[in-house]
């Protein structure tokens, strides 16, 4: 019957896929649905559901059943009868859940004709023989199932032939020959035609007999044919006694002292009380059954009730937190982080907790705040936020801080104390009113006409351009102030940007890189590596400039320029070619005026040799043009720099004195008790710094 079934599984399985779209939690399928029907859930190709989503709160040890919550064993969820999906696990829910203790599962999930429901478990039906997984029936037709594990039963008698389904086999060899005509053998005998010949040991029909196979050979247990006529129940053609069938042709039975699939153990003997019970199972804590090295065994997984989950008594001082524990650290010591009542310990208990976190320096277990130790556990002391006006205190307000309104010495605060508090600029703890901080605790500040340390002077005035800054520092160049002897400030120790460190703005030519220079050589010659113009030469520009022998503006050899400004022909043939400007040969000649230079070049100005129409080149006072200049080009810096200064100079002064005139005359005017103005003063008596140019 089981092969017809195996048969019609795999013609099923081998139709032609098909697709089909299921919804309401399941997932495409292969095969046509009604394929599927009454086939085990998980066949290939049929349906399969989407998992189920986990409650949002699973985990927590709450059980939540709006949430859709069967059971919730918080931390134990997994390794109880609680899944991780907080789903109950039992006998009958089609799953072997070997944790629990299950060999096997009698419920079986096949396909059913509701698409919807998709899929029902059935409980196999109890055998009247053989080995069987027992479901926890609560009714006759097991129809509810109660809590439980399924185990395998071997109390039900060995199947005979005629009830072993697998077993078509005929006791004895009465049967007449085949209709069809057995093949030969290769040697030219036939099993099965009842002769004995050539390699046969035996013949009989070729049916099995006490005295022969059907293979013609003699009876053997392990030959891998099943022979029950000489008491073999079963003969899988090995040795393997871990599998259904034994060594000795007897099926597999709790018991028989080998290890079989569904088994956990067995010992080959009856007791429930040894590391293997009666059943093939291996005893556990939690499965409700006590066993030995047990104290108790309640099936459960609740640590906090009178049996633990170590199947011990639950009692205190044996480590565990159970019973009504609120902790049990295993030990006696009375003041460690759980007493030897096994509760925490908490301020007030008459017990000194010194370990960390609870720290308690006293215990007196009353609530008197203000005697030798306080409601939090601690020595009274300056700082823990409690005025004990016996011990000197002023205050205490429970902080480090030295700027609010209590010190740290648990006193009011006041100005000398030493300790900056608010509206307070600083508190030197001391009577001196002529260091950094006052006598009223107020900084002293550049400007109050006393020079402190770190004041180089302090004239108590406004005026940043006289002899001492608004910083109280004495002027000088470099102080980013332009006084009235200086072109420039800008307050930095840089001597090439736009003021020099001198105060004086940059001048190409005299020997400092300045402002935006490039270079500057101190020199008027245009033939070395830094230009008049205080430019580097560049190469390529069009223009012979520095060291270059010539110049064709492009970037390219080979074209009698090479690309970094040599000449690439040869000069001094006689022959013009390439970007020679001339070429006498041997008459060129750096010495001769209005010839042909050494370089192949006409005769210019700035070659150094004086021609026709040059009054110099080159040399000391000498124009770009090759012409000498006259004294006031040559002086026009220092002539025009020395006037614009001594301008400035006499006007400052009459500036002052015409100040110190207007002073005179409105005290004057103030004397006659006459509001004066200037328009009020005779011409005659404005004394103007030009009056004394005409000794006036």
């Amino acid at each position: 019957m089981k092969r017809n079934i195996v048969i019609l599984a795999m013609l099923l399985l081998g139709l032609s896929v098909a697709t089909l779209s299921l919804d309401g939690g399941k997932i495409t399928a292969q095969l046509p649905y009604e394929q599927c029907i009454g086939l085990p859930y998980g066949t290939s190709g049929c349906p399969q559901k989407k998992a189920a989503d986990i409650p949002p709160n699973c985990g927590d040890a709450i059980l939540d059943s709006e949430e859709g919550e069967e059971c919730d064993e918080g931390r134990f969820n997994g390794s109880s009868f609680c899944s991780d999906t907080c789903e109950v696990f039992f006998c009958g829910d089609a799953v072997t859940s070997s944790h629990i203790g299950e060999d096997c599962d009698a419920g079986t999930e096949y396909y059913i004709a509701d698409q919807e429901k998709l899929t029902e478990i059935r409980i196999e039906p109890i055998p009247q023989c053989g080995v069987f997984c027992t479901p926890p029936c609560v009714d006759e037709e097991c129809t509810v199932l109660k809590p439980n594990r399924c185990t395998y039963d071997f109390s039900l008698p060995e199947c005979s032939a005629a009830e072993d389904p697998d077993e078509d086999e005929e006791l004895h060899a009465s049967a007449p020959p085949p209709e069809d005509p057995p093949a030969p053998n290769p040697d030219g005998s036939t099993c099965g035609d009842g002769v004995r010949e050539g390699s046969e040991q035996c013949d009989t029909f070729g049916a099995n007999t006490p005295g022969c196979d059907a293979d013609c050979t003699f009876p053997e247990c392990g030959d891998g044919n099943l022979n029950k006529n000489v008491g073999e129940l079963c003969d899988d053609g090995n040795e393997d006694n871990t599998d259904s069938c034994t060594d000795q042709c007897t099926k597999a039975r709790c018991g028989d002292g080998y290890l079989q699939p569904g088994e956990q153990c067995d010992d080959a003997n009856t007791s429930d009380f040894d590391s293997c019970r009666s059943d093939c199972t291996i005893p556990v804590c939690g499965d409700g059954i006590l066993d030995r090295r047990e104290e108790c065994d309640d099936g459960n997984f609740n640590n906090q009730d009178s049996c633990t989950t170590q199947c011990t008594v639950a009692r205190c001082g044996n480590g565990i937190k159970d019973g009504t524990d609120q902790c049990d650290d295993g030990n006696s010591n009375n003041f460690d982080s759980c007493t030897n009542e096994c509760q925490v310990p908490f301020c007030g208990d008459g017990i000194v907790t010194s370990k960390s976190p609870y720290d308690e320096e006293c215990d007196d277990s009353n609530r008197n705040t203000l005697d030798q130790c306080t409601n939090k556990c601690t020595l009274p002391r300056c700082g823990d936020g409690i005025v004990q006006a016996s011990q000197g205190e002023e205050c205490d307000d429970g902080n480090g801080s030295n700027t609010d309104a209590c010190t740290i010495e648990c006193k009011t605060p006041t100005c000398g104390d030493g300790y900056k508090q608010s509206g307070e600029f600083c508190d030197d703890g001391n009577a001196i009113n002529t260091d950094g901080c006052t006598n009223l605790c107020t900084i002293s500040v550049c400007g109050d006409s006393v020079v402190q340390p770190g004041e180089e002077c302090d004239d108590g005035n406004n005026d940043d351009t006289d002899s001492c800054s608004n910083r109280c520092l004495d002027a000088r160049c470099g102080d980013a102030i332009v006084q009235v002897t200086e072109l420039c400030d800008d307050g930095n120790a840089i001597n090439t940007d736009a003021c020099s460190n001198q105060c004086t703005t940059p001048l190409c030519g005299n020997g400092i890189i300045e402002g935006d220079e490039l270079c500057d050589d101190g020199n008027k010659s245009n033939l070395d590596s830094c230009l008049n113009s205080c430019e580097l030469p560049q190469c390529g520009n069009g223009v012979i400039e520095g060291t270059e022998e010539c110049d064709d503006g492009n970037a390219n050899d080979d074209d009698g320029c090479s690309d970094y400004c040599q000449i690439e022909t040869y000069c001094g043939n006689g022959i013009l070619e390439g970007i020679e400007e001339c070429d006498l040969g041997v008459q060129n000649s750096d010495g001769q005026p209005n010839t042909c230079r050494t370089n192949c070049r006409v005769a210019f100005c700035g070659d150094g040799v004086v021609d026709l129409d040059e009054e110099c080149d080159s040399t000391e006072g000498c124009t770009a043009e090759c012409k000498n200049v006259t004294f006031m080009a040559a002086h026009a810096t220092s002539i025009w720099g020395g006037t614009v200064a001594t301008i400035l100079l006499l006007g400052g002064l009459g500036g002052l004195l015409f100040h110190r005139k207007v002073v005179a005359l409105s005290r004057k005017a103030a004397e006659s008790v006459k509001a004066l103005t200037i328009d009020d003063i005779p011409l005659d008596e404005l004394e103007m710094l030009w009056h004394k140019w005409d000794d006036k």
